[in-house]
Parts: structure tokens; C-alpha cells; sequence
């Protein structure tokens, strides 16, 4: 397995800058002291020299270079264009070499395919992970580009890996050009360098990998895509190059977002990212500038106040949300992002956290993290934004105990950051329980008791404070219980003839889950808590039509199921009332026959008679509930009209219900007729065979006319 994919979650792509006086920054690569940003001269296209050798096992290497300078020349907004001149005089093979032909000024930029990565080892050391570095090689004295350079490793690379190679090459001729990296769709597919998964507050639907900007600083894993997402173009991409080479009309077709982003005391903040969504489309139209990307770290000559800015251009016209977060602590020299080396790190908790969105005319040190203003957008439209930074809302690390009983109170300690003035500490679960005797011992530590009586169950611990609550996190407490234990139940007796509530007594109720009614050799019946009072009583409803009998209770809580309660509950039913005539209100006696008949406290219904003067008829119950019977007649019961009788537990109930049954007709022609059970044919069956046996018949006779003759259709 090559370096390509055995490495693959680690694979860099870096940044290099090989000349003195001028350093990097965030948005642009390479920005004087005097805050500028350094450009190639677009008067003629940028020609890229082709190393002579190959690079590892890239059938086809020169090929990688047109595509990338195809995305880089299609950018409509952007008049840099490249070109592919001649090659370099010889196969660049050693660090002497590369040091030589990426130094002088000869006009030249060459594009160096270092084959079997002895020179990145020479660079960035052995075993290193550096799969591309590129950016400006020499400035002139007026500050304008005269000469870059990009190199590829080719290490252990194949055929397989030119996907891979198509996306570290556009990127490496971005830095090139003089672009940073960026931060906005990578970090998901980046797990170690943020604590988030897909999703960004704010906006709906999820990130996908093909969203990933091209000037990601590392190779995210795309198997199976062509061309890789980073191979291609990002709305950030365009903006970046388009904001340093801008075409005539640029700022009048597209709008920008400018300001500065201060901390509550009115300072600048330098070095974190602001990223401006569409609030339609929020991940394939988004934009990054990094504040104060124009101001480098030391040296510079450009007022401290500038130090917070921002100036994002290039968004299409439309609705945008914009917010603030960290640079990734992870993205550091080669692989930096931004103006600082390593990046600001506001919240130790959280590699990159996310700080919070703009709130418009409630904007302040004190608004919600989370409250997003709407930017309205048009073309050739500049909006001066301020972000003011509430500081960094807390975070949740851990507490202990995370379980303890209900029952007792119980004294925690709360760790994580960000805790100085801390007003209050929170359970949210099966309910919301504030914490009591919250006491802050440090912005790391703080010690409060969970309350007794606390409902069992899971629970999230959030902190709050003047800067905000914590997220939600994984970070829960358990409230624990025993088994329940369930004693007596009042009223002990109920009519079934509606749903009725009744009070279960019993012990460590006060997390209870579910509840059935049980009796020995039928299934539990489920009915519904509607209340628990306290750990020692809860309400349930029995619903109407259940069965007669004396039933126990059964009750669930979070440790598990109790035995069968110690006291019963008899479920009693009024005497029956029939409604109207079964369904069929008549049948033959030819055979048995099923029939539904409707009323009221059916459910007990033991007992089903026919009724005539001639004598009673008892027919077998198959099923009942509390407004229906279903019984079975059988054949052979004399004909006649019968009055239906139904017993239950309560008494019986003699119609107005009726019953006919009909003698069974004999057929034609001393035909006897089948009776209609299962198995057998019926008369209009009969027949339906007749009939095609004698088409069958006529179909025969036909295939067997010696003379071929046919009947008429």
C-alpha cells in the first residue's frame, strides 16, 4: 500500500515561501510589511516550466498541470490566466538542484516533479507527509510577483493515485498564485483538527465532501469521486483569487461584506475566521477572510486597530449569515491558515470552536452566541459589519459522580473551561433540575448539589454563564433507582365501561416508564401513566373493554420491571345492551357459519343462545371486546327467526337482536348441491366448470375436423 493511502487522514498540503522580507498571512499568501498583498503582474499570462522527469508511477504527469491550470483559467472573475510554456533543461532530482532553479531570477517558474520524494524528505524530513508545496519564489522591489514554483511528491505513488494528485496540484498552483489556505467545509472530513460533526449552526442540511474547498490545508479522502472535490473549483476559491485579480466589474456584479471583529472590551481580534453563508445554498456559496489576514505578525507597519478586519468580496447577491470561529490548532507552519502561527485559541476545550454569529442591531458582548441576522445582499452592495466577541461561552468537560442514587443529595464537581462567573449549573433530562449551592473554585472547577428526589434518568450538565451556556454534549449525570415495587392499588375495583383512572401504590415509582395489567395465562395489557405523583404513587388510566377478572399490576422504571403488585385490581362490566342485527342477519343451514353482532359490555360475554319458542340454541363465542361478539352458528339448526341472547359476568341480554336461518335449497335436475365450506364448490362454481368444459369440448372437436374446416367467429 503506497503513502497515498496509507497516510491518507495525515497527507498535507503545504505553503512554502523561500525568499526574505516578505511573510504570510491569512487570505492572500504572501503580504508585505505595509499590510499589501503581493500579485503577479496579469498583463500576460503566468507561464509554468515542466520538470523533465516523472513522478512515481504517474503514466502522465504533464496532464495534471493542464487540468489545474484549466480550473485557474476559468474563473470568469479573475483576469490572471497561465500558460504552459517550455520545459525546464533537465530533470530536477536533488535539494541542490531545487534550491538552484527556485532561486534565481531567470523567468522562470518551474514545476517540479520530485519522483521518489528524496527532496521533501530533505525539506520537511523523512516519513513526513507532505504530498505538495508551492507559492512565490521571488518579489521585485516594487512588491510584484516575478517568480513561484510548485513541487509534487511522488512518492510511492501509481495510476491509482491520479485523482489524488489531479486535487494536490490545482491546489499547490492556488498558493502559487498567492493564496492562503481557507477553513470552511473541510474540518468535518478532518476529525482530529475539530470537535464538529456536518452540520454548522444555523443552517440546514449537512456538509458533503464534494464541498470541500480546494485550498483546504489537507487532502481529505474521497474514494471513488473524479474528479476529487479539491480538484475542482469552491465558491471561496473563486472569491480569493477573483479579490486579487479582479476583472473590470467585479465589485459591481458581485457584493462584500467589510469590518472588524473586537473583542468586549473594544480590542481588535486577530486571527479568527469569519466565514459568510448563503443562507440558501450555506455550503457551495460561502466565503472566509481571516481578521486582520492583511496585518502579518510581527514587523508589520500597519495600524494595531486594523488588526480585527475583514473584507470579503465576491458573494453573489442574496441572503447570507455570518459568524465567527477559530482557526484549527492543528493548521500550523506549512499547513497554517491566517496570520498566526500557531492559531489564536480562544477555547482550550475545542480545537476549532465555533464563537458565534453577527446579530445585527443586537449586536453586542452580551447577545446570544447563537442569534443570526439575515444579510440582505445586492449587486455591487459593500456592508460594514462589527463583530463584537461575547468572550467563549463554558464548556463541559466532566462531572463526578456522573451516577448516583435519587434519593439522596448528592455533591458534584463540574469540570471544563471557561467557568469564572458562573451563574448557575444545570440538569436537563426527564426534567430540568437548577443545581443548588453552586460554588465557582476555579475557571476550571466547580462544585453544586443535585437536589433529592431528582426523577431517575439521563441527563445533560450545561453551565451558564454572562457569556452564554455550554453546548450540549455527551457529558451526562444518571440519576439511578432500584426496582420498582408495586403494593396496593385504589380504587381496587373498576367498571370497564370507559377508561378509568386509578392511584398505584408503592416504592421508587418516581422514574416509572410503563405499566400492564397481568394475570395468570394471558398477555399483559399496556396502559398509560398519566401522572407520578412521587416516588411512592402514580396515576394510570385502565382503558374501557378490557376483560373482566382480577388483575395484578406491573410497573417499569429505569433499573427494570417490578414483580406482580401484592394487591389486585378486579375489573368489573355492567349487562350487556345488543345493537341492532348480527351481521349476516340470516344465513343457510346448509353449514357454520361466523356472525358479528354490536352492542355494549360485550367484553365479558361468556354465553351466546339463539332463542325461539321451539327451543334455545347455544352457539360457540369465538371472540369479543367491549362492543362486539363474534360467535359461530352451526349447520344443521332448525329454520326459523331466533332472538340473540348474550351473558356476561354482569347478567344477559335477551335482542331485540334477530337471527333467521334459512333451510338449504336443493338444485335442478336431480342435481344435489355441495354445501358451501371450505373445500368444497358451491353451485354457481358448478356451473362456471360446465361451461368450460363444454368450450373445451367444441375447441376439441374442431382440432379434430378431418377437412380443417372453421367455424365462423
Amino acid at each position: 500500500m503506497g503513502k497515498f493511502r496509507s497516510t491518507f487522514a495525515r497527507l498535507v498540503l503545504a505553503a512554502i515561501l523561500i525568499l526574505c522580507g516578505e511573510l504570510p498571512a491569512g487570505g492572500p499568501l504572501l503580504i508585505g510589511k505595509d499590510g499589501v498583498a503581493r500579485r503577479w503582474n496579469t498583463a500576460s499570462p503566468v507561464v509554468l516550466n515542466l520538470d523533465q522527469g516523472p513522478l512515481g508511477g504517474i503514466q502522465d504527469p504533464d496532464s495534471l498541470l493542464v487540468h489545474a491550470r484549466d480550473q485557474w483559467n476559468a474563473v470568469p472573475t479573475s483576469r490572471l490566466r497561465l500558460s504552459i510554456g517550455e520545459d525546464l533543461p533537465l530533470n530536477i532530482e536533488n535539494f541542490d538542484q531545487f534550491d538552484e532553479w527556485t532561486s534565481k531570477n531567470d523567468g522562470r517558474n518551474p514545476m517540479i516533479y520530485d519522483s521518489d520524494g528524496s527532496i521533501f524528505d530533505d525539506l520537511f524530513g523523512p516519513g513526513n507527509a507532505v504530498v505538495g508545496v508551492a507559492g512565490p519564489a521571488l518579489v521585485s522591489g516594487k512588491g510584484a510577483i516575478v517568480k513561484g514554483f510548485a513541487m509534487f511528491n511522488g512518492d510511492e505513488s501509481s495510476p491509482a493515485d491520479f485523482e489524488i494528485l489531479r486535487a494536490v496540484v490545482t491546489h499547490e498552483l492556488g498558493h502559487m498564485l498567492n493564496l492562503d489556505h481557507a477553513q470552511i467545509n473541510g474540518l468535518p472530513f478532518f476529525s482530529l483538527c475539530a470537535n464538529r460533526g456536518t452540520t454548522v449552526p444555523g443552517f440546514g442540511g449537512v456538509i458533503q465532501v464534494n464541498d470541500v474547498e480546494t485550498m483546504f490545508p489537507i487532502l481529505v479522502n474521497a474514494p471513488g469521486l473524479s474528479p476529487h472535490p479539491m480538484a475542482t473549483l469552491h465558491r471561496d476559491d473563486w472569491a480569493a483569487i477573483s479579490t486579487l485579480y479582479p476583472v473590470s466589474g467585479f465589485g459591481t456584479t458581485t457584493g462584500a461584506l467589510r469590518g472588524n471583529v473586537v473583542d468586549f472590551s473594544g480590542a481588535p481580534v486577530h486571527g479568527v475566521n469569519v466565514i459568510a453563508r448563503s443562507v440558501s445554498s450555506p455550503f457551495a456559496e460561502a466565503v472566509s477572510f481571516v481578521s486582520g489576514a492583511l496585518v502579518v505578525e510581527s514587523g508589520s507597519t500597519v495600524p494595531a486597530a486594523r488588526r480585527g478586519d475583514f473584507d470579503m468580496r465576491g458573494l453573489i447577491p442574496g441572503a447570507y449569515r455570518l459568524y465567527v470561529e477559530e482557526i484549527s490548532s492543528c493548521f500550523t507552519e506549512g499547513a497554517g491558515v491566517g496570520p498566526l502561527d500557531p492559531p489564536l485559541n480562544i477555547d482550550p476545550s475545542d480545537p476549532a470552536a465555533f464563537l458565534e454569529f453577527w446579530s445585527g442591531p443586537r449586536e453586542s458582548s452580551l447577545d446570544d452566541p447563537l442569534d443570526a441576522e439575515t444579510i440582505e445582499l445586492a449587486p455591487g452592495e459593500v456592508r460594514e459589519l462589527q463583530v463584537i466577541l461575547n468572550g467563549t461561552r463554558p464548556r463541559v468537560a466532566s462531572i463526578s459522580p456522573s451516577a448516583a442514587d435519587y434519593a439522596s443529595s448528592v455533591d458534584a464537581v463540574i469540570a471544563g473551561v471557561n467557568f469564572s462567573g458562573a451563574t448557575s449549573a444545570r440538569l436537563s433530562g426527564p426534567e430540568l433540575v437548577v443545581l443548588q449551592s453552586l460554588n465557582v473554585t476555579s475557571a476550571t472547577r466547580l462544585t453544586a448539589t443535585i437536589p433529592a428526589g431528582t426523577i431517575p434518568g439521563v441527563y445533560v450538565v450545561t453551565v451558564t454563564t454572562p457569556r452564554g451556556t455550554s453546548e450540549e454534549t455527551n457529558v451526562t449525570y444518571t440519576a439511578t433507582e432500584p426496582l420498582p415495587v408495586v403494593s396496593t392499588i385504589a380504587p381496587a375495583t373498576l367498571v370497564n365501561d370507559v377508561p378509568r383512572e386509578a392511584t398505584v401504590f408503592g416504592q421508587h415509582l418516581l422514574g416509572a416508564t410503563s405499566a400492564a395489567l397481568a394475570r395468570a395465562g394471558s398477555p399483559s395489557i399496556p396502559i398509560e401513566i398519566t401522572r407520578i405523583t412521587s416516588a411512592g404513587a402514580i396515576t394510570i388510566e385502565v382503558p374501557g373493554g378490557i376483560a373482566p377478572g382480577t388483575y395484578n399490576v406491573v410497573v417499569a422504571n429505569t433499573a427494570g420491571s417490578s414483580a406482580p403488585s401484592s394487591g389486585t385490581l378486579t375489573i368489573t362490566e355492567l349487562v350487556p345492551v345488543l345493537l341492532g342485527d348480527p351481521s349476516p342477519p340470516r344465513a343457510s343451514n346448509s353449514g357454520a357459519r361466523d356472525v358479528m353482532i354490536l352492542g355494549q359490555n360485550l367484553a365479558g360475554t361468556t354465553v351466546v343462545e339463539l332463542v325461539s319458542p321451539n327451543g334455545d340454541v347455544s352457539v360457540q363465542v369465538i371472540s369479543t371486546s367491549f362492543g362486539q361478539v363474534l360467535f359461530r352458528v352451526p349447520g344443521g339448526v332448525e329454520p326459523g327467526t331466533y332472538l340473540v341472547r348474550v351473558t356476561n359476568s354482569a347478567g344477559s341480554a335477551t335482542g331485540p337482536s334477530t337471527f333467521e336461518v334459512r333451510k338449504s335449497s336443493g338444485g335442478g335436475g336431480g342435481c344435489a348441491v355441495i354445501p358451501s365450506e371450505p373445500g368444497h364448490l358451491d353451485f354457481p362454481a358448478l356451473l362456471g366448470l360446465a361451461a368450460a368444459a363444454l368450450v373445451a369440448r367444441r375447441f376439441l372437436r374442431r382440432r379434430e375436423d378431418p377437412a380443417g374446416a372453421r367455424s365462423p367467429a
